[in-house]
């Protein structure tokens, strides 16, 4: 099909030749209308957020709205018409005869344009705008051409500024100082950038500065204004480039004489008004792009005669289980001048008995020391912090001049201690088990008992107990079930014994006992066996022991004659109450089914 043959140029992309109906290819965004198309042509297409700042309509990069987007004539400066971005960034001029056109973006307030046809990235997907004018080159347009890869991308401005004051200015006793700055530009961006720089004094009436001097510290060799004063000419830098994610460092160094009657109420850094020029005031600005950015610095007036004292701080740590040698302590502090409220912060690594000493501390200075417990090196388990005690206190206010060059022996000493609480051994409790015999029966009070208890789920233990006399069973891990039974009865010439009976805390629970050991208390059974005389009237019973089996404490028993023993062969003391230790704590393996040892308790008449 024949149709009207046309050219496009898009700046320096001429797109060659092209026939209405068909698509050239490697072209994205351009149409062609038939030939019989007159004042059809279209340009348009986005004005987007360059988030990444790399001049590319990246995916996921929103577009801008709201921005005013104006045709111009081949000149760039004749006005044709006017367009409005959508909610989306898009824009379009329709319907425009054969021509060649400029398009120009305004700008928003706070934002930057990115780099124009960056290298490598195509033209459709590009930024057409440029940086300075926001003008793109001119469009040659053929009738019913459509040119939708005119792109303009914005972005914040890439560029940071920081300012600090390096050290604490403090006037000598001949009135002289000197104040350090440092400012920081930062390009947080992929792409270069450029920026103006001044800094300028805003010190106290009373101050008169004598010298200035500045020092490119990164990177070394910044063109930086050999008239720089601070004052009359602030200039330090102009149209410096700076590249993508780099960062420049500049260090002013002002040497200067304060008035001795300087006023309080300009010492410090406070401003009651804007106006104010007060302290060590310094105001630096960034230009970039038409965008302008501040910082600023300050640092209080220290005034002689004030004397210079010291601080020291030593760290002590009680580490009785071995556990931080060597290790290093994180404290900050923060230092106040006398006749200033300006705080400033700072950070020392401490070692356990080795103490660190501030010098060149005004007399009436405050100081106040800080270790906050996220700081601390991390313990084993179970082990914990406990509170740091700083001696005599954690803020201290220097009093006394220096007289020596290191000034350690006359520093005011602060002590900060570290402790921790090491893991607490289990709760544990215990049971007594006091042996009872009830009935007409004639026993012997030295007969001897089997019982038999039970750890959860460990292996039965048998011990050997009398009547009269509790057996304390101690340090039994909190929670432990005990099974408590009885073995066979002995055999008493002239006795029957009836079923044994189990009372645990004053409740009966009948020929056996179960119970759970309390935390830091001990439960109280009594087992009793009742001895009932044989039918038998030919049995005469023993006379190696009286008839009956005195209760505990009865006065004039003397309790018994010998103490239990284990049949693990662990031996009872013949006096005093025999005890048997369950915990760990004793040594003794209860899982495995070790006998216990007794105690006997003596109850006094």
């Amino acid at each position: 099909m024949r149709g009207t043959r046309g050219t496009v140029a898009r700046g320096r992309r001429l797109l060659g030749a092209l026939v209405a109906g068909t698509l050239a290819l490697g072209i994205v965004g351009v149409t062609v209308a038939p030939a019989s198309a007159a004042d059809t042509a279209v340009i348009g297409d986005k004005v987007w957020n360059d988030v990444n700042r790399n001049g590319r309509q990246d995916a996921g990069e929103p577009g801008v709205g709201a921005v005013t987007v104006t045709l111009y004539a081949a000149d760039g400066t004749t006005a044709l018409r006017t367009a409005t971005t959508n909610a989306v960034g898009s824009y379009s001029f329709g319907a425009l005869p054969a021509a060649t056109y400029v398009v120009g973006f305004a700008l928003p307030q706070g934002l930057v344009f990115t780099t124009p046809r960056a290298p490598g990235v195509p033209f459709f997907v590009d930024s057409d705008a440029d940086p300075v004018t926001g003008l793109t080159l001119p469009i040659e347009m053929s009738e019913g051409l459509t040119n939708n890869t005119i792109d303009a991308g914005m972005s914040t401005l890439p560029l940071e500024l920081t300012k600090e004051v390096v050290g604490i200015p403090v006037v000598a006793d001949d009135l002289t100082t000197s104040v350090t700055y440092e400012l920081t530009v930062t390009n947080t961006g992929l792409t270069p950038g450029r920026y103006d720089l001044s800094d300028t004094f805003r010190f106290a009436d009373a101050v008169s500065v004598t010298d200035v001097t500045t020092e490119s510290i990164s990177p070394a060799g910044l063109p930086l204004s050999a008239t720089f004063d601070g004052a009359v000419d602030p200039v330090l830098l102009t149209d410096q480039s700076i590249d993508g994610g780099a960062t420049h460092t500049i260090r002013i160094v002002a040497e200067a004489t304060v008035a001795r009657d300087v006023s309080y109420d300009f010492r410090g850094c406070e401003q009651l008004d804007p106006e104010w020029r007060t302290g060590f005031l310094n105001d630096a600005a960034l230009t970039s792009s038409g965008i302008e950015l501040q910082a600023s610095a300050c640092a209080g007036i220290v005034m002689p005669p004030n004397p210079l004292g010291a601080v020291s701080i030593t760290k002590e740590v009680l580490d009785p289980d071995g556990l931080l040698a060597g290790a290093s302590f994180d404290v900050s502090y923060s230092v106040v001048l006398p006749g200033s409220d300006a705080v400033q912060s700072y950070e020392l690594d401490l070692l356990a008995g080795d103490p660190q000493v501030l010098t060149g501390l005004p007399v009436g200075t405050r100081v106040v020391f800080a270790e906050p417990a996220t700081t601390l090196p991390t313990l084993p388990a179970g082990y914990a912090w406990n509170e740091a005690a700083f001696s005599p206190a954690s803020g201290v206010t220097v009093e006394t001049p220096c007289t020596t060059e290191t000034c350690e022996a006359e520093a005011l000493s602060v002590t900060l201690t570290n402790s921790y609480t090491s893991p607490q051994a289990p709760a544990s409790g215990g049971f007594t088990v006091t042996k009872v015999v009830d009935g007409d029966g004639a026993v012997p009070a030295d007969t001897i008992y089997s019982l038999t208890y039970t750890l959860d789920d460990a292996a039965p233990v048998t011990v050997e107990i009398t009547a009269g006399e509790p057996v304390a069973f101690d340090d039994v891990p909190a929670g432990t079930v005990v099974t408590l039974t009885e073995g066979a009865l002995p055999d008493v010439d002239g006795v029957t014994w009836g079923e044994p009976a189990f009372v645990v805390d004053g409740v009966a629970s009948g020929a056996g006992a179960r119970l759970t050991i309390p935390a830091d208390d001990t439960v109280a059974v009594v087992l009793t066996n009742t001895a009932d005389p044989d039918d038998d009237p030919s049995t005469t019973p023993s006379s190696t022991g009286p008839t009956t089996t005195p209760p505990p404490g009865t006065p004039g028993s003397g309790g018994p004659s010998a103490g239990a023993t284990s049949r693990a062969g662990t031996g009872l003391a013949a006096t005093g109450a025999d005890t048997v230790a369950l915990g760990a704590a004793a040594g003794v393996l209860l899982l495995a089914g070790a006998a216990l040892a007794a105690r006997r308790r003596r109850h006094l008449s």
